[in-house]
């Protein structure tokens, strides 16, 4: 595992620390709890939730078999489970509060064909819903949106509809290494991640298709499969653990920009769309990276910590209080 002093430093991008130009407003508004655990991820520096709670405490793990402590720096936070009954779900929040915002922002900027959540495409090629599985198991693939943009690689002018999936990593051995964050630049591990998630959308197809279509022979025949080629190669978004973006969610953030110059420039008070064009940028820069950081801070402040403890249980309820009223402002 690299120091994540140097793994902050080394992985930034210009999202990742753009939280620290952004002023509170109505709609961002960072308790000082909040604050504080942003910059300690920015820094790469010790986490003062981790000092209050006590490091080397137990952490609840999503595993029973696995014993999970909580470190200085408060990482064991971010993959720490709720215990049933008093889950906020707190990853799927993570995810869709960012979700919900980037690709609500390119939808509101104008990019056409914008669609989040898309359930249903695949749908209609497996078996009749039944009462017993799950709506994800009933949809088979569900991306985080479709966007009609450029092909890489396309003739100039060319936009077809494409899928994407935002993931999010957190700081642990299988995605940081210390030889990876030092070869590959900023926000390598998380792009390493984004490039992976096509080969994960092909590998489900596959599956799928051995299931509910195995007697076909050819592969490459099945329908599942054959529909999600008809897609470009499905585009990954994927946050990092210091807040750091993947290439692509940087190409939507310039993509959202154009967009919202293009249809506000006039309304904006400026000479032309290519002027008001970086003035966006900034824009949406500061509020992505803004809310990716917030996000990050409250994801460690959801879970709890063993509650064998009386002290430390108090002091978990109070911070999960603090969360709750935070999410249904």
């Amino acid at each position: 595992m690299p120091d994540p002093r140097l793994a902050s430093w080394a992985e930034m991008c210009s999202i990742g620390r753009a939280f620290v130009a952004r002023h509170p407003t109505v709609l961002y508004s960072p308790t000082s709890l909040e604050f504080r655990e942003m910059v300690a991820v920015y820094l790469g520096s010790t986490s003062p939730l981790a000092a209050r709670l006590g490091v080397g405490r137990p952490v609840r793990s999503p595993r029973v078999s696995q014993r999970l402590l909580l470190d200085q720096w408060g990482f064991a936070l971010t993959v720490a489970q709720e215990p049933a009954g008093a889950s906020t779900d707190s990853w799927r929040a993570h995810h869709d509060a960012l979700a919900h915002l980037f690709y609500g922002d390119a939808k509101a900027a104008g990019l056409e064909h914008v669609r989040t959540e898309v359930r249903g495409l695949f749908s209609d090629l497996l078996p009749p819903p039944e009462q017993t599985r799950l709506r994800q198991t009933r949809d088979g693939l569900v991306p985080d949106a479709m966007l009609r943009r450029a092909s890489v690689g396309s003739a100039a002018g060319e936009v077809r509809d494409h899928l994407h999936d935002l993931k999010v990593i957190h700081f642990a051995p299988s995605r940081y290494s210390d030889a990876g964050v030092r070869a590959r630049g900023a926000a390598g591990c998380a792009e390493r991640r984004a490039e992976a998630v096509h080969g994960d959308y092909d590998r489900t197809a596959r599956q799928l298709d051995e299931s509910f279509y195995g007697a076909e022979p050819d592969p490459l025949a099945r329908p599942i499969w054959l529909r999600l080629s008809g897609y470009p190669r499905v585009r990954g978004h994927c946050i990092g653990a210091f807040g750091e973006c993947s290439s692509d969610v940087h190409a939507l953030l310039q993509l959202t920009a154009s967009s919202a110059a293009e249809r506000h420039w006039r309304s904006a008070g400026v000479e032309s769309a290519e002027a008001a064009r970086s003035t966006y940028i900034a824009i949406y820069r500061r509020r992505w990276g803004a809310e990716v950081a917030l996000q990050g801070a409250r994801l460690r402040l959801a879970p709890g910590i063993d509650n064998t403890n009386t002290r430390y249980n108090t002091i978990q309820i109070q911070i999960r209080i603090i969360h709750l009223s935070l999410i249904h402002i």
